[in-house]
């Protein structure tokens, strides 16, 4: 089976998937602390999406290779707001790792690394007109480590995940924390594994999903749960998936969780199923009912408001209405058999989009819940924001 593909998401509406991507570069410029503006690219031929956030029916956030892009017409056109150092970066050299997060209408954090143990961490609070930026510095990282994620609770607090990536479990998954904003950072966790994929909900609650190998060399995925703010961890058990092969993160509504699980439950079909939880997680119910034999390479839950959830896998769109006690098949529009992600705001509004092998990206809407859907290929605008901000 196919991993399924790291998605970077926002917090209470994505799920996420394990999948390891590695891209190797080297970058000697260090930028000091200051607020830098958003600068002019050339506009690229095409938007291979690898996020989606919107924030409502117009607004909402992209992420694209190593830039970053801010909509307020539905997704149809986006304008670049790259961070400087970045874009800057990009032109010279190949960047090791840039990952992002998108938390409100005007908020988003962005972290690229520059060397294997150097990182610059920007911050934007009005959609990418002005960013501010710290370079740091990680002691004791190696070649090996890179960087896989980055989640903020506040403006303060703060987590960064390095994975050994295509190195395989002998190097350990690390946990960073910073409570200033990035300006330090504090080794808290290491496990032998790989991925390390994390989102935490509120400042203590953290989920994390890891994939390590048993002697067959089989993948074998787990779901690790922190009840104080990363520092340790503890595996959670599914006794009602006995062959589990693959799991996202769990995605929340207050303390109504669902959690997508790959099972491999009458050889050799897979399925996906859905776990549900009533109390943040503590406890997670038995299986949904079976929505589809998996042999793709992505599938996705989300929950909204604790009884509307949709769900996509193998080419299908389902829409549960009591928190995925049951599920109502939508749609099989063709399309979707070659979806790489799905952002629904409520039971009629959400997107899903595809990129092809060329890297052109399709976004589809539908206003229908599914029943009808409109094609965009979204165009790229440059960033007009120039002028240099001082912090305060």
């Amino acid at each position: 089976m196919n991993q399924l593909e790291v998605l970077p998401v926002r917090r209470h509406r994505w799920p996420w998937t394990i999948g390891v991507t590695l891209t190797v570069g080297i970058l000697t410029m260090v930028p000091t602390t200051n607020m830098w503006a958003a600068s002019k690219l050339a506009t690229p031929a095409s938007l291979a999406l690898s996020n989606l956030t919107m924030e409502n029916s117009t607004t909402g956030w992209s992420f694209s290779g190593h830039q970053v892009f801010h909509t307020t017409d539905g997704g149809q056109r986006w304008t670049n707001v790259t961070p400087a150092d970045v874009t800057h970066s990009a032109k010279i050299h190949q960047l090791i790792r840039v990952t992002s997060q998108f938390s409100s209408f005007q908020s988003a954090w962005v972290v690229s690394q520059t060397r294997f143990d150097t990182f610059v961490l920007s911050h934007t609070q009005n959609a990418g007109q002005h960013w501010t930026q710290k370079s740091f510095h990680l002691p004791g990282i190696e070649t090996h480590f890179s960087l896989h994620q980055i989640d903020f609770t506040n403006a303060l607090q703060g987590w960064i995940v390095l994975s050994p990536g295509a190195f395989g479990p002998a190097f350990p998954v690390q946990v960073w924390k910073t409570a200033n904003g990035g300006t330090t950072w504090r080794l808290i966790y290491q496990n032998n594994a790989i991925g390390g994929a994390m989102s935490f909900n509120g400042l203590q609650n953290g989920w994390m999903v890891m994939q390590q190998f048993a002697n067959t060399g089989r993948p074998l995925f787990a779901l690790y749960h922190s009840t104080n703010a990363g520092h340790t961890w503890k595996s959670v058990s599914f006794k009602s998936v006995p062959n589990l092969d693959n799991l996202g993160s769990p995605t929340f509504t207050d303390q109504h969780g669902l959690l997508a699980v790959v099972g491999n439950f009458t050889a050799p079909s897979q399925y996906l199923a859905v776990l549900r939880s009533g109390d943040g997680g503590q406890h997670w119910g038995a299986m949904s009912p079976k929505l589809s034999a998996l042999t793709t390479d992505y599938a996705d839950v989300q929950t909204i408001g604790g009884h509307l959830a949709w769900a996509l896998s193998s080419g299908k769109l389902w829409r549960s209405t009591n928190g995925g006690h049951a599920w109502t098949y939508q749609s099989a529009d063709r399309f979707l058999a070659h979806a790489m992600g799905m952002n629904f705001l409520n039971a009629k509004v959400g997107w899903i989009w595809k990129t092809s092998p060329m890297g052109t990206t399709q976004l589809w809407e539908t206003l229908s819940g599914g029943r009808h859907w409109t094609l965009n290929h979204p165009s790229v605008l440059n960033g007009s924001h120039s002028s240099p901000h001082t912090p305060s």
